[in-house]
């Protein structure tokens, strides 16, 4: 009852001018269609993080605290907060 997976495609490269024994293969799945699958898929209700978070080990917020990627800093530089309409509800998005 799990939604199907994305599917693998894939790409032949040519390159002109540097002959190859075998022609090269680009695999790739369609990002649309593996955030549709993350999303549709019930195993991961509740458990997709949408913005960053700052943890820390004391009270005077003096020491960090890094348990997975979003508590780290590369999610808060990559973080862009629109308001959608204006002057409504604020979303964060973590560009991946």
């Amino acid at each position: 009852m799990l939604p199907s997976v994305p599917e693998w495609k894939f790409k032949i490269i040519t390159l002109t001018g540097h002959a190859t024994k075998e022609p090269m293969l680009l695999f790739y799945r369609d990002a649309l269609d593996c955030v549709e699958y993350l999303f549709g898929n019930p195993v991961f209700t509740g458990k997709i993080d949408f913005c960053p978070v700052r943890l820390y080990r004391n009270s005077e917020q003096t020491i960090r605290m890094y348990t997975e990627w979003m508590t780290g800093n590369a999610a808060w530089q990559m973080q862009v907060c629109i308001r959608s309409p204006p002057s409504t509800m604020l979303y964060c998005l973590t560009l991946l």
